[in-house]
């Protein structure tokens, strides 16, 4: 419900870096919604539940694609804007079985699409912008407070920082 009201309001704005932003949003909290499903074995009765409305890729694609491997899903979305970051972050996810590499790789390209408002001279692209980048700014704070917290190593904490959006 919360990202059908974003959209809701997004289209209202007439802004369409923010609908991308958005439609990429929910597609990568489908694609992680589609893994999940899976790895729990709910099947796609289950799935169709899940899976969010608005996104650039159809739900259909989600829902035919339950019963392939991972990797065999990295053509089909790899054209939509998920590129490299998805198919380096499904090739992590297969040797470690940690999730946590693709969300990172996802959450990159979200953070990159926000980058793009520096070069925006006026308008919602920059509020919004700088509101994302400030939530990034305390989600990396709390990784890193939570990392040192729990005694976990530099490497490990380095591969669980997201971009900057500096």
């Amino acid at each position: 419900f919360m990202f059908a009201h974003l959209l809701e309001l997004a289209e209202s704005l007439g802004d369409e870096f923010i609908l991308e932003y958005l439609r990429m949003s929910i597609d990568f909290t489908n694609i992680k919604m589609l893994i999940r499903v899976r790895e729990m074995q709910k099947g796609t009765a289950f799935l169709g539940e899940c899976l969010m409305k608005g996104g650039k890729t159809p739900l259909s694609s989600f829902l035919e694609n339950y019963s392939r491997s991972v990797s065999a899903m990295v053509p089909v979305l790899y054209y939509q804007y998920f590129g490299n970051a998805m198919q380096s972050g499904v090739e992590a996810y297969e040797r470690s079985g940690n999730f946590s590499a693709l969300e990172r790789q996802l959450d990159n390209l979200l953070i990159k699409h926000t980058v793009q408002a520096k070069y925006v001279a006026f308008g919602a692209p920059i509020l919004f912008s700088y509101i994302l980048s400030k939530e990034n700014e305390i989600r990396q704070i709390r990784i890193l407070l939570t990392c040192k917290n729990n005694g976990i190593s530099a490497d490990v904490l380095k591969e669980r920082l997201r971009d900057n959006y500096a």
